[in-house]
């Protein structure tokens, strides 16, 4: 193994851990923590509404204090993918399953993929962008967020019998 193999070994884990810890962070409600992984400049979208934008890590925080309307939520993150720009600049797509419980006891789930762009500084690497985008969710959550891109059929497929 190569000096620079295990470099992006290590960049890569710390990338990822990054992506958890923001999980992590956001079911606990620390939202100064999950802040401290943005940039000061950060800019992010989690939905096309005003009110789901933020520029900048306080107004991130300030955001996302939206989210104490919720009892109890649960992100899970998957599928991480990681595509460095250089030395200190990589995009990363991950999966994201967040579960939601409101204090009535309602409960809404959305699955959705985190479009990020992070940057070294001063040794850490941080969100520098945010984006989210919509694969489905149940009744119980009615955020109008973007779709993820997907793919139209080919030309004159059908589904097939018996598949509902």
């Amino acid at each position: 193994m190569t000096e620079d193999f295990l470099l992006d070994l290590i960049a890569r884990q710390r990338i990822e851990t990054v992506l958890i810890d923001y999980c992590a962070h956001l079911d606990r409600m620390d939202l100064a923590a999950l802040g401290a992984l943005f940039t000061t400049d950060c800019r992010v979208i989690y939905g096309d509404s005003p009110a789901l934008q933020s520029e900048g890590r306080a107004a991130l925080e300030e955001s996302l204090a939206r989210m104490w309307r919720w009892q109890r939520t649960a992100h899970h993150l998957s599928n991480v993918r990681i595509r460095f720009q250089g030395d200190a600049t990589a995009q990363a797509e991950s999966c994201v399953l967040a579960w939601h419980e409101a204090p009535d006891g309602h409960t809404a789930t959305l699955y959705g993929r985190y479009i990020d762009r992070l940057v070294q500084r001063q040794g850490n690497w941080l969100i520098a962008e945010r984006r989210m985008e919509m694969n489905g969710s149940d009744s119980g959550f009615r955020l109008p967020l973007p779709p993820a891109p997907r793919a139209s059929p080919p030309a004159g497929w059908q589904v097939p019998e018996g598949l509902d």
